[in-house]
């Protein structure tokens, strides 16, 4: 598709002020710059609970970026950083990223009727009710069709038509449907005419340095490659200064709300901090609340059975990556350790206590109430700064910022807030926040 110059130009910036903000791993090699987590004022004793935790849930690895340099990397038992892993349905996540990129290259659209990809018939409806059918419907997950041998709670895989049949109008329901997510990668298949182990990395992986490999309809790879592949995510589409998606709208679209049925729900990406979510098998329950309520509200996942999971979380700039054995393959049952870990992960901070010494900084916060950006000076070198709410919970986290920062709170809920920041010195001063729309 052809992209006007203006359209070309805002991109390459939005990549440019990535680049100058965030690390980038080389492709071709396995070099990746650490940070200490004591930078971050993280807890010895409270990281090695988290891991612990970890160790506990069947976790196989457990990585941490920041701005995209690894803080943790720790693997359990006989798993290794060459071991490979699948990712379950954490590649939906992938597959709806390549389904962007294959667009962007004019090999389909999603608005086009999936029957233009796999042919009449491939589902068991009329002819009038298969045509409705849209790849975004299959990316949205509100087809309308079902499997009408599935049990409750199962997550059906069939494909032959007899199992695709007609339940609602597409768009009138939500169901987490398996067999027409593996479909979308046959559309793919179709639309570039090369298999999945080609078109994988010709979009995407080899942009970005992700190594992995297609085994049926199951990917398999390395924690550093879903780590590689949270990172772009993080960074909208980009990598160390070039857009690999230059359509921003698509991957606006495709980690947000995509429908008014499960607003947790993007083209096959979970999101977290909306008003409500449903969730995978059984009946199409409406479950108030975010899913994970001790989580950042900006982080949208991709997530898998057995606990394969790829946190992004734009306000922290942080990728959190698990590979995972659990034996509960449920989502319901994998979402209480996962919030658990990230309770865990918001409370890393080592707790001090001032000194009279400490009293003299002065710090301004301007302005107050704000809406979008607000702007700190310090009469010393600020090392942390953390945007708490109510509840305690982390919302926004940046270090480093020398004497004077501007921090971007836009994408940070309306409410009142506590900036706790702490100096070079280890001074630390909380303010409260307004946060307006």
């Amino acid at each position: 598709m052809k992209k006007s110059i203006f359209t070309l130009l805002f991109v390459s910036l939005i990549c440019f002020l990535y680049s100058q903000g965030y690390y980038y791993p080389p492709t071709g090699s396995d070099e990746w710059e650490m940070l200490d987590y004591t930078d971050l004022n993280w807890c010895a004793e409270k990281v090695d609970s988290m891991i612990d935790y970890a160790g506990e849930n069947e976790v196989k690895s457990l990585l941490i970026l920041k701005e995209g340099k690894m803080v943790l990397e720790h693997y359990f038992g006989t798993y290794t950083q060459d071991s490979i892993w699948y990712w379950a349905s954490a590649a939906k996540s992938l597959v709806a990223s390549l389904t962007g990129m294959a667009q962007e290259e004019g090999y389909l659209s999603i608005d086009d009727p999936t029957s233009d990809y796999l042919g009449v018939g491939w589902t068991g409806t009329t002819p009038e009710n298969e045509i409705q059918v849209t790849i975004q419907h299959q990316l949205r997950m509100n087809t309308g069709l079902y499997d009408p041998n599935e049990a409750v709670g199962e997550i059906a895989n069939c494909l032959d038509p007899e199992c695709l049949q007609y339940k609602t109008d597409p768009g009138d329901s939500w169901a987490y449907f398996n067999s027409t997510y593996r479909l979308v990668q046959d559309v793919l298949v179709e639309a570039t005419g090369v298999g999945k182990n080609i078109y994988t990395p010709t979009l995407l992986g080899n942009k970005i340095g992700m190594e992995g490999f297609w085994f049926g309809y199951l990917y398999f790879s390395r924690a550093r490659d879903m780590a590689r592949f949270g990172l772009w995510a993080l960074s909208e589409g980009s990598w160390d200064g070039t857009q690999v998606m230059t359509d921003t709208d698509y991957f606006h679209d495709m980690v947000n709300t995509s429908q008014d049925l499960n607003l947790s729900y993007g083209y096959l990406w979970w999101l977290n901090g909306k008003e409500s979510y449903m969730l995978p098998g059984g009946l199409p329950t409406v479950f108030p609340g975010p899913i994970f309520p001790d989580a950042p509200q900006d982080m949208y996942a991709a997530l898998g059975a057995n606990g394969q999971c790829i946190f992004v979380v734009p306000s922290l700039d942080m990728v959190v990556v698990v590979q995972s054995n659990a034996i509960d393959n449920s989502l319901i049952g994998n979402i209480t350790f996962q919030n658990e870990l990230w309770a865990k992960i918001l409370d890393l901070e080592c707790t001090t206590t001032a000194t009279d010494d400490l009293a003299v900084v002065d710090i301004q916060i301007s302005p107050n109430p704000a809406i979008d950006v607000i702007r700190l000076t310090a009469n010393e070198p600020i090392a942390l700064v953390r945007l708490l709410d109510l509840q305690g919970r982390t919302r926004l986290l940046k270090s480093d910022l020398g004497t004077s920062a501007e921090l971007i709170i836009e994408q940070v809920p309306s409410g009142v807030y506590y900036l706790h920041l702490q100096t070079d010195h280890g001074a630390e001063v909380t303010r409260k926040l307004v946060k307006q729309e």
